[in-house]
């Protein structure tokens, strides 16, 4: 879905793609996406809004910044929100409050799918909460 709306889009991923080879091979073929393996987000950057990450790469545990506008984590079943700030999460370590427009209690955080509070556990829903939180993110990047 972001690479069709997105300039650009890089997927951070510590291991190999679970995913049908078909997908992953007619999104590689894309030219405005790009993966960056063997990593995870060890930190969001900026001060006003999100100005990049920080990676640590999984294998030799080396760190590497790269700048970006924005943020959309899809972290599969089991929610790693260890990198967000204590003040967006909900308490329970793993999940994140949401209200309307899918924002965290800081606007510029969005949450959807498994690590949202709420999340109903169903892949269609967590599709289009990550449709609806686009839509409210790039409202707020417009004006």
């Amino acid at each position: 879905m972001l690479a069709k709306t997105s300039r650009r889009v890089i997927m951070v991923w510590p291991k190999p793609l679970k995913a049908k080879r078909d997908y992953i091979e007619k999104l590689a073929a894309r030219e405005n996406v790009s993966f960056i393996w063997d990593s995870e987000v060890s930190a969001i950057l900026g001060d006003n809004g999100v100005s990049g990450v920080s990676l640590r790469n999984v294998k030799d545990g080396t760190s590497t910044d790269v700048a970006c506008a924005g943020l959309f984590p899809f972290i599969g079943a089991t929610p790693n929100t260890g990198f967000v700030p204590a003040s967006v999460a909900n308490g329970d370590g793993r999940h994140l409050n949401t209200s309307h427009g899918f924002a965290t209690s800081d606007s510029r955080v969005f949450a959807v799918g498994a690590v949202r509070t709420d999340y109903g556990g169903n892949i269609v829903q967590a599709m289009a909460e990550g449709v609806g939180a686009a839509e409210f993110a790039s409202r707020l990047l417009l004006h």
